[in-house]
């Protein structure tokens, strides 16, 4: 729909007969569609990729290094490419357009959609279905996987829709004066040189403190101190335990920062240097239910 309007308009008074080796027949007509590809590919498709047809596979071969038209393909080589290794600016075809062949002249426009064709790879149509030769058993074979990309499609957006959805109930639920959206979530140091509090035997984050969910923690020991252990408030399960020589501890498992707990003998100040994690309200609301808060903070 866009390439061959140019052959037609400027190329097939003399590529039109289909019968000179020296002019290869530039027009648009079917040529065969008994092929490995179950494709009816046109002549002009076939002479500017200088294809030719593999009996044994039954299959049209196009020649990507060498020919008129030059473009990257799966066996262009295995290392990285170095710039214009292929593509349009490496393409005889457009040198030749461009010093005037037989005094063809292309305006910008079709210049650029040439060389764009040849950059995008030399798509044959723009559809699956454009140009195919199949049978009704094959259309319905596409047809019924068409439709059931379009139903995943369809539910990936609902899913996307009810996230962003938490996710605005859940700025709403904590006060938060601009909702958190995905590009706001990430994950990153969400507490910073944090002295702990005593409470009942156990060190923990301020009551004040926002709210976080914590996967990994440093901590700062007061000298002499051994072992400690960091332990979930709610279920009393060790997660994690640190020396006076840990850098980064992983957690076993996350844990609300309001529900961090170190335990062990310590003698003097204990402090959080850098807790690894995420707010709240970058964490969305879904069925009323919400990891970092208790019910009753969302009523």
């Amino acid at each position: 729909n866009e390439i061959q309007p140019i052959l037609d308009s400027k190329c097939t008074t003399c590529h039109g007969d289909g019968e000179s080796q020296a002019a290869p027949d530039l027009r648009g007509i079917p040529v065969d569609g008994d092929n490995l590809n179950k494709r009816a590919w046109s002549a002009s498709y076939l002479n500017l990729l200088e294809a030719r047809f593999d009996e044994r596979h039954r299959n049209w071969i196009g020649d990507p290094d060498n020919g008129l038209v030059r473009w990257i393909h799966k066996q262009s080589r295995p290392t990285e490419l170095p710039p214009y290794h292929a593509g349009a600016a490496r393409s005889p075809l457009l040198e030749m357009l461009d010093a005037g062949h037989h005094g063809v002249v292309l305006d910008d426009a079709e210049f650029r959609k040439l060389a764009a064709w040849i950059d995008l790879l030399v798509p044959y149509a723009g559809d699956y279905r454009e140009g195919a030769h199949w049978s009704p058993r094959d259309h319905a074979y596409y047809t019924y996987y068409e439709t059931k990309r379009a139903n995943h499609r369809e539910e990936e957006q609902a899913s996307l829709e009810s996230w962003l959805a938490g996710i605005r109930n859940a700025s709403a639920a904590l006060g938060e004066s601009v909702p958190m959206g995905p590009l706001n979530a990430r994950y990153r140091i969400v507490v910073e040189n944090a002295a702990l509090a005593v409470e009942g035997g156990a060190w923990r984050l301020p009551a004040a403190h926002p709210l976080v969910m914590l996967d990994r923690v440093a901590l700062a020991l007061p000298a002499g101190a051994g072992e400690v252990e960091i332990r979930n408030a709610r279920t009393g399960e060790v997660i994690g335990r640190v020396t006076p020589d840990t850098a980064m501890v992983p957690l076993s498992e996350p844990v609300r920062g309001d529900r961090l707990r170190v335990t062990g003998a310590i003698d003097g100040e204990v402090v959080l240097i850098a807790g690894f994690g995420v707010t709240p309200a970058e964490v969305p609301l879904v069925d009323g239910f919400h990891p970092f808060l208790a019910a009753e903070l969302l009523d």
